[in-house]
């Protein structure tokens, strides 16, 4: 979106063609996560000034290589995002390339819960492998709908890249209030379709914590399939890459890379 729209305010002719009905992406999933609307805030901006430049807006328009190779575009950025990896690999476990028991039914993304395609139990078992807001803003969301929560994440504290925000303590506060609950300094070793052995870091024990659902909060992969076909059918075109597409990251660098790239062309 802000390459988008510097491209455009700089004197380009943009078209952004998007995949699905709405702006926003995995941006927009997050401003659904209770008391974070004001994210959705920030995408209507953007779409005010996008139809202000006259960028011309392709929505539930996913364009494949051969699409985009057929166009005359001068420029092509590929900014299709992420996906969840679906491994439940745990930064805090590097040893484990999947965990034993995802692939059980009723194992679930942040996308998938933010979405509402998630059939969560009374009692979810989150992991919080990113330390901010996929794992503490997801579990808020579930309390709100009326499930139990519990978090158990690798790091020290529960949404640990939050500590230098003001969200910080508020929103522990918040979940603990609305009967969450969270173990930290620990991983989840395996998953078994009613509950999951956990293992601590300080001391190696492991405990069977009884859950009916699993959320994983964990570091999505970017969606390469476009930038791969059009490498693969179109080597002469040299798409730029940027965002999520690149590397999973936070929003304000992506913004910022989208700027920057803006500024280039």
């Amino acid at each position: 979106l802000e390459a988008a729209r510097v491209a455009a305010e700089r004197g380009h002719s943009v078209t952004l063609a998007e995949a699905g009905p709405q702006l926003g992406g995995q941006f927009r999933l997050a401003g659904l996560q209770a008391r974070r609307s004001q994210i959705l805030e920030l995408i209507n901006w953007y779409e005010r000034q996008l139809t202000r430049l006259g960028v011309s807006l392709l929505f539930n328009t996913p364009l494949d290589a051969g699409e985009v190779a057929g166009r005359d575009f001068e420029e092509i950025v590929i900014a299709t995002g992420s996906q969840p990896a679906g491994t439940g690999f745990q930064r805090g476990l590097p040893g484990q390339d999947r965990l034993p028991g995802v692939d059980l039914p009723n194992v679930w993304s942040v996308e998938d819960v933010m979405t509402r395609t998630a059939r969560l139990g009374d009692h979810v078992l989150l992991i919080d492998d990113t330390g901010d807001w996929r794992g503490l803003g997801t579990a808020l969301e579930i309390v709100a709908r009326g499930h139990r929560v519990t978090v158990v994440t690798s790091w020290p504290v529960v949404g640990r890249f939050l500590q230098r925000t003001e969200s910080d303590g508020v929103a522990r506060a918040r979940l603990k209030s609305a009967g969450g609950d969270w173990i930290t300094d620990a991983v989840v070793k395996a998953w078994h379709g009613d509950g999951a052995t956990v293992r601590c870091h300080l001391d190696g024990t492991e405990t069977v914590i009884d859950a009916d659902t699993l959320v994983l909060a964990t570091t999505n992969v970017s969606d390469t399939g476009v930038r791969d076909d059009l490498e693969e059918q179109a080597p002469a075109l040299k798409p730029k890459v940027i965002g999520d597409a690149l590397a999973p990251r936070l929003a304000v660098a992506a913004i910022y890379e989208g700027r920057v790239l803006g500024q280039s062309i």
